[in-house]
């Protein structure tokens, strides 16, 4: 049987990590994972963004997939989408963003990504979420790991994420201590470069759903 092929998309480099653990746990699959946004560009940070790609490159030469990502500034969300402003606008973003999904889910069997609610509200996983379920045709996948401190709203149960965005309830998935320690090595090499964003343990627990 041939090997599944399973695309990955997230907003920034780590986001894999934190979020999107159960697709790079996956085994016997072919991953690809695109970055919405490498921030190299960012005049306001442009030694951190580079910290970040190249983090992220690192750790795809460590895990083994095939990485990809957009040259657009973190905080897409607020890219603005009129006027005559300078820069890149919310819609080149988007247009280019949605280009490189479809052209990396033309050969996928499986898409994951942000959950709806965004984790914690995070606008940029929230508008990658709707972009991605306009864009891909295949199954999508996204889990229900959240930070309830930061999004309340977001801590709705199992039930209420099948009701609202998920045609099915995939099942639970759990780190063995083997995976933690996987992906706390992984995690290390954003730590090492002072560019790992999140203040909280990674979740080691969640749902799967699928769109």
């Amino acid at each position: 049987m041939a090997r599944q092929k399973h695309l990955v998309v997230v907003a920034h480099p780590d986001d894999e990590l934190i979020f999107l653990w159960p697709a790079l746990l996956l085994k016997d699959v072919d991953l690809t994972v695109l970055v919405c946004s490498d921030d190299v560009n960012n005049v306001n940070r442009p030694t951190f963004g580079q910290k970040r790609r190249d983090s992220f490159l690192r750790v795809s030469d460590q895990w083994v997939f095939e990485p990809h990502y957009v040259p657009a500034p973190s905080e897409f969300s607020r890219l603005p989408h009129r006027g005559t402003s300078s820069g890149m606008k919310l819609g080149e973003w988007w247009d280019a963003t949605a280009g490189m999904v479809r052209a990396l889910a033309g050969t996928a069997d499986r898409v994951w990504t942000h959950n709806p609610h965004g984790e914690y509200g995070n606008t940029d996983h929230r508008l990658l979420f709707q972009l991605v379920a306009e864009t891909v045709s295949q199954k999508l996948f996204f889990t229900d790991i959240r930070q309830e401190i930061n999004w309340p709203i977001g801590a709705c149960n199992g039930r209420a994420y099948s009701r609202i965005y998920a045609r099915s309830f995939v099942g639970p998935r759990e780190m063995t201590p083997e995976e933690a320690s996987r992906i706390d090595a992984a995690a290390d090499i954003y730590r090492k470069a002072g560019c790992w964003t999140w203040d909280f343990p990674i979740q080691k627990t969640c749902n799967v759903f699928q769109v």
